[in-house]
């Protein structure tokens, strides 16, 4: 299988057939149950509804542990202290960060306002960053939160 995976990217990137007659994904799957319609600003709001006092989050190293109530409420301050800092919809939200509660709280809190999240690795160098930034489209309507952790 491994092979006939190889096989398959090597003749798309080689070209000579159409590439959409060997598809490179699959798209089958179940259809049951339907997928949810929610935002992520509304499942946490269900999940919040349902699950209050739940873990939402663990963070070993930080000693940090909300519930879905705890994380719901987080999100909503820093949505409006990002709403407040002038960020709007569509707006790009760069981060560099590790793993930890802060980027759960603000992820959330940008997919609230309906701004885009964009992961900016921290071990990215500069160049590699510069071109993140600028294929993001951050350059033009973007903001950098930086160590956050």
């Amino acid at each position: 299988m491994a092979l006939q995976r190889l096989r398959q990217i090597i003749q798309h990137l080689v070209g000579g057939h159409d590439a959409f007659a060997t598809p490179l994904s699959l798209f089958r799957g179940p259809t049951e149950p339907t997928l949810l319609d929610f935002s992520m600003g509304q499942l946490l709001e269900e999940q919040a509804r349902k699950y209050p006092d739940r873990d939402a989050i663990v963070i070993p190293w930080s000693n940090a542990r909300y519930t879905f109530r705890k994380l719901n409420e987080r999100s909503k301050e820093v949505a409006r202290g990002l709403i407040a800092m002038g960020v709007q919809s569509q707006d790009r939200i760069g981060i560099f960060s590790g793993n930890c509660e802060r980027y759960v709280e603000l992820f959330f809190a940008v997919c609230r306002i309906g701004a885009i999240f964009v992961v900016l690795n921290p071990a990215y160098t500069p160049v590699e960053c510069e071109n993140a930034v600028r294929h993001s489209g951050m350059c033009c309507s973007g903001f950098i939160v930086q160590n956050i952790c």
